[in-house]
Parts: C-alpha cells; sequence; structure tokens
C-alpha cells in the first residue's frame, strides 16, 4: 500500500476517537444542564478526558512514526489499547445483547453499528501499520 493512502488511513482513528470524546463530553455538559448545574463539565470529566487523550496517544503519534518510518514503535503503541478496547467492546456487546429481546430494537441496532465503527477504528491502525511493517 503506498505510503500516502497508509498515512491517510491512520489519519482517520484520531478523528473518530476525538469525535467520540467530544461527544461524551457533549452528553455530561447537557445531562448537567438537564439537572441545572452551575457548571457545564466538573473537573472530574476534564481529568477523565486527558487521560483518554493520554492513553490513545499512540493513535495520534502512528501516522508521524510510520512518515518517520518507525513502524515497530508505532505498532508497539498501538496494539495493546486496539486489543484491550476491542474486547471490552465485544464483552458489551455480548452483554447487552442478552438484556434485549429476540426483536432487536431499533436502539440495539442503533449501538451495535457504533460498536462496530469503534472496533473498526480501534483496529485499522493495527491492520495498516502491521502491513507497513518491514
Amino acid at each position: 500500500m503506498p505510503a500516502a493512502v497508509s498515512i491517510l488511513l491512520l489519519c482517520v482513528s484520531p478523528i473518530v476517537l476525538t469525535g467520540a470524546i467530544g461527544f461524551a463530553l457533549n452528553m455530561v455538559a447537557g445531562f448537567r444542564k438537564g439537572f441545572g448545574a452551575h457548571t457545564a463539565l466538573p473537573t472530574s470529566a476534564i481529568l477523565v478526558t486527558a487521560g483518554a487523550l493520554v492513553l490513545h496517544a499512540g493513535y495520534f503519534l502512528s501516522p508521524v512514526l510510520l512518515y518517520a518510518d518507525h513502524v515497530a514503535i508505532a505498532l508497539w503503541l498501538v496494539t495493546p489499547i486496539a486489543v484491550l478496547a476491542s474486547l471490552a467492546l465485544l464483552w458489551h456487546l455480548m452483554f447487552s445483547s442478552m438484556a434485549f429481546d429476540s426483536n432487536a430494537s431499533e436502539r440495539f441496532q442503533r449501538k451495535c453499528l457504533i460498536i462496530a465503527g469503534l472496533l473498526v477504528t480501534y483496529m485499522l491502525p493495527v491492520i495498516v501499520l502491521s502491513g507497513n511493517l518491514k
């Protein structure tokens, strides 16, 4: 695969992860606003967001590391989080599917689509970097 396409594909995951974190923060702010809180976001939400961004730093660094030809380092930064997040998402999907009856509701279908998108987001860099390993 050409390097430009690989770098472009590696840029997709940080964009999706940033959007997901921003969506979660928006949900927290809306929930707090509904209860009449004075501040939109508590300090703990900001600290959790900073921790999540630091935890996913490998996803943000992987396009740069691929460009600098440090594919193995990028793969080591991305793979543990990808495996843990994928297992957590599959575990969540498995136990949430037990709560619904055989007729899949629209809410459950939407949840499955979101989880599938997150699985692709987490595993795409591992696949792209593995293909560029020399």
